[in-house]
């Protein structure tokens, strides 16, 4: 399972601004797991946001998938 970093997150959200987003994303950490939250003004992108998320992660070898409303869960 890949840890995402505070790194990560703001590569992200420099990724997301190059691409023509406006918000950003937010990375929530407890206990063993991990989750990320993002902006609602993402969700009026130029493209749905979760699969691009999705993406994004893998590519770093993280695996995310949607949790309902604006989150992610990591590393499942």
């Amino acid at each position: 399972m890949a840890v995402i970093t505070t790194f990560d997150v703001v590569d992200c959200n420099r990724a997301l601004a190059e691409a023509g987003f406006s918000g950003s994303v937010h990375l929530h950490d407890a206990c063993g797991a991990q989750s990320l939250s993002w902006d609602e003004s993402l969700d009026s992108g130029p493209e749905p946001v979760g699969p691009w998320l999705e993406r994004f992660f893998a590519s770093r070898g993280a695996t995310v998938r949607a949790l309902g409303g604006r989150r992610l869960v990591a590393g499942c």
